[in-house]
């Protein structure tokens, strides 16, 4: 039996899972807060250790491996993922230089970003690179620490899965996924776009090799097998981006399903042939084949919890009474199911959170009459907003004949048989609901998994 050991470095949690690829089957899983957070920085940064990053990793494998039901003989490869667009500088040593700087952090406005000859345009580059650039992306991070001279000594650029397998088999290496993720990369030829390196004043020499997503990477060091217990043949894998892991993880590997998610805030992934680019969204290359087009939703799933929020302080205000989130949830799933589909005219904008192009943005609620304005229909109201405002940025004709069906994950869509409802009648498909643990981590098992047969 050949086992994948999973690992998931995302942003607020760590997930490793083993995986055994003939069955299909999740054997364990395993997972921990990531408590890496540096306090006491300015508001606008937001920055890890990457080293508590990598022992809380380790300890996570460690337990797995201790779990019955995983035969630490048959493990074969370890397959990584992780939070996107964020960077540590690794220097000649395998020390940090730096923290890991998240995709959370917005130290430098996009406004101030160089660019050569149309400066403050953060799509320059959007035909080659797939997207804008933004506060938080790799691309930004480099540019403002070349400009604090932190790029000065010999050192590597490594999102935190990459960093991670480089403290497992000692390769500095990134995948297209994690490069396309910075905004510097040319996804025509899956390099470094050196036009947007010279624009942002970022040093070639600083950037990793760029390798096959899921693709053998290096074997375990003596170091890193002997701390986990494993055979040093143990083969460790070139990680992929979360986004990408979590489609895979959801739909499979065939690339005929859109996939949906609705949990704090919401994403869409459509799958496409060819390279395009659409405003509002961004293209990112798959490990698999093609590319896939994501459009988000800050507020997302929060919308829904946003309402939630209002009727019990609402209740409070009146009564006194402090009702349990659990039962308002309950009675705000009944009201919802018990309506009929468009609310009777009454139509809630859910962009309480504002659009990454213009966070300014806010929501609306529109045909109001005198008989439409119920609890039943806001609940309802906002359930199908928070699907429209996805679907309503899905390009004309890009969902075609081949895209068969909507995968939907997130307890916005678990837990409301409404929203389940409203995709299926947006996009004219059947939805299926996926509620398997820690998707990203079982999505690049499966990846893994179907490369070493």
């Amino acid at each position: 039996m050949s086992i994948v050991l999973a690992l998931d470095i995302g942003t607020t949690s760590l997930s490793a899972l083993a995986y055994e690829p003939v069955a299909d089957r999740v054997l364990a899983v395993r997972t921990r807060p990531n408590d890496a957070g540096i306090d006491g920085l300015p508001g606008n940064r937001h920055e890890q250790d990457p080293p508590v990053v990598r022992d809380g990793a380790f300890e996570l494998l460690a337990g797995l491996l201790s779990d019955p039901a995983v035969d630490r003989s048959g493990v074969s490869a370890i397959a990584l993922t992780g939070q996107m667009h964020g960077l540590a500088l690794i220097d000649t040593a395998g020390g940090t230089i730096t923290n890991l700087i998240t995709w959370r952090d917005q130290r430098l406005p996009v406004a101030a970003i160089p660019s050569p000859g149309d400066a403050g345009n953060p799509g320059l580059w959007a035909s080659d690179t797939g997207c804008a650039l933004a506060a938080g992306y790799g691309g930004v991070t480099l540019s403002w620490l070349s400009r604090q001279g932190c790029l000065a000594e010999p050192c590597t650029a490594l999102t935190i899965a990459d960093y991670l397998a480089f403290s497992l088999c000692g390769v500095r290496a990134t995948d297209s996924t994690h490069a396309a993720s910075w905004g510097i990369l040319n996804i025509h030829s899956r390099s470094w776009h050196p036009e947007a390196l010279k624009g942002l004043e970022i040093s070639p020499s600083v950037l990793p090799e760029i390798h096959d997503g899921g693709a053998p990477l290096g074997p375990l060091t003596a170091e890193a097998a002997a701390r986990l217990g494993l055979e040093e043949h143990v083969v460790v894998h070139t990680p992929i981006g979360d986004n990408q892991a979590s489609v895979i993880g959801a739909a499979g590997l065939d690339g005929d399903a859109v996939v949906l998610n609705l949990g704090t805030g919401g994403q869409i992934s459509m799958p496409v042939a060819e390279f395009t680019v659409h405003e509002e969204l961004e293209t990112r290359p798959m490990p698999t084949r093609g590319h896939i087009l994501v459009g988000v939703s800050l507020c997302g799933g929060d919308a829904y919890a946003h309402l939630m929020r209002f009727f019990r302080e609402a209740v409070f205000e009146i009564t006194g009474e402090q009702l349990p989130k659990s039962a308002i949830y309950e009675r705000m799933n009944a009201l919802a199911a018990s309506g009929e589909p468009g609310a009777d005219g009454l139509q809630v904008d859910t962009r309480f959170a504002g659009t990454r192009s213009d966070p300014s943005l806010r929501g609306t609620i529109q045909g109001i009459g005198l008989s439409n304005w119920t609890p039943g229909n806001l609940v309802r109201s906002v359930s199908e907003g928070m699907v429209r405002e996805l679907a309503e940025q899905v390009p004309e004709g890009v969902i075609g004949a081949d895209i068969r069906r909507v995968v939907a994950s997130g307890n916005g869509v678990t837990r409301n048989a409404v929203v389940r409802q409203t995709i299926e009648g947006l996009f004219s498909r059947p939805c299926e609901i996926r509620n398997e643990p820690e998707e990203a981590a079982r999505g690049v098992a499966m990846l893994v998994g179907a490369g070493i047969g």
